[in-house]
């Protein structure tokens, strides 16, 4: 494992600019998770529209999208390469110019052309594992998880024993799930799946709450409440054409 010092900017101006020492074996995916938070940025448009952020680098004269499951190392990062965090429906970053590069006049005068229009991205089947061999699919119009979900669509011997432990005086882990309203998180698909905590989520450790949302990359393990019930979240490779 290796450190690399990278410049983050999240905005046109100078003051948007961070200079980051980074392990090289980050996830793109999660780093962009770690700075939406650490930064404040905004999760909601106007429009009440989750944000879909993405990363970028300069790829000659334009800008160029790095997927989110790729780490650091596997994109051979230059020390204080420049990362743009950016909303995916409209970079900031696009047509910026690389600071790190001398600027050229143009050969001709012809018109810069438009960029191509955004398109919607197919839905990308997700499922979720409930308990070891649990599986259940998630549609587009997402879920909510609480523990009234849970203790109907747990296996009734997962029930039964979770209730047995209560009756001796044992704390089930499915105590630390939320029963009301709003439920204690949501997975919803907007353009991308996303995982928003109503209550208490840790992932890896880290804790979200008071309605923060997580991109969801890759198959993802969380627990909700402190030490509360498991739950994975499974992303198919399959593409549903619309």
């Amino acid at each position: 494992m290796a450190e690399i010092k990278i410049r983050l900017r999240l905005g046109p101006s100078s003051a948007d600019q961070r200079e980051l020492n980074i392990s090289d074996e980050k996830i793109v995916g999660d780093l962009i998770t770690y700075w939406k938070k650490d930064y404040r940025l905004a999760e909601q448009d106007a429009q009440g529209e989750l944000i879909p952020y993405a990363l970028y680098r300069d790829h000659g004269s334009h800008k160029e999208r790095i997927d989110p499951k790729r780490t650091l190392r596997s994109l051979r990062m230059q020390a204080f390469e420049e990362l743009y965090l950016a909303d995916t429906r409209q970079p900031w970053c696009q047509g910026q110019k690389p600071t790190t590069q001398p600027l050229k006049e143009p050969k001709t005068s012809n018109p810069v052309p438009p960029p191509d229009p955004i398109t919607r991205p197919a839905f990308g089947p997700c499922s979720i594992e409930i308990a070891p061999g649990c599986v259940h699919q998630i549609g587009e119009k997402g879920l909510v998880l609480n523990r009234e979900y849970l203790l109907k669509e747990l296996p009734k011997s997962v029930v039964a024993r979770e209730r047995a432990l209560t009756m001796l005086g044992i704390e089930s882990r499915l105590g630390a799930v939320s029963r009301g309203e709003p439920g204690h998180c949501s997975i919803i698909w907007r353009q991308n799946w996303y995982l928003i905590a109503h209550h208490q989520i840790y992932i890896s450790g880290t804790k979200y709450t008071r309605n923060e949302a997580v991109q969801i990359n890759q198959t993802t393990t969380l627990l909700l409440g402190r030490e509360g019930w498991p739950i994975t979240i499974r992303l198919h490779s399959t593409i549903i054409a619309r």
